[in-house]
């Protein structure tokens, strides 16, 4: 994403031209997850309300996988 805001004018102009570091978009998830749960959420239902998608099931995948760290010396 961090690439993105310098790349891809759509992210360009969603960041109003800022680049946030990676740590600012790394934060900002963690500080508002639960807002952009909302935020997906309420996305769906409009498309949806709006005959826009049609969506009989949604799922979201949760899976977590530890990395494996391999030091070298």
């Amino acid at each position: 994403m961090e690439r993105k805001t310098r790349t891809d004018i759509a992210y360009m102009y969603l960041a109003a031209m800022e680049r946030p570091s990676y740590r600012t978009i790394a934060r900002f998830k963690v500080e508002y997850s639960d807002l952009i749960d909302e935020a997906f959420k309420t996305t769906i239902k409009i498309a949806k309300d709006n005959d826009l998608i049609k969506i009989h099931h949604l799922s979201l995948d949760g899976t977590k996988i530890k990395a494996k760290h391999q030091l070298t010396n």
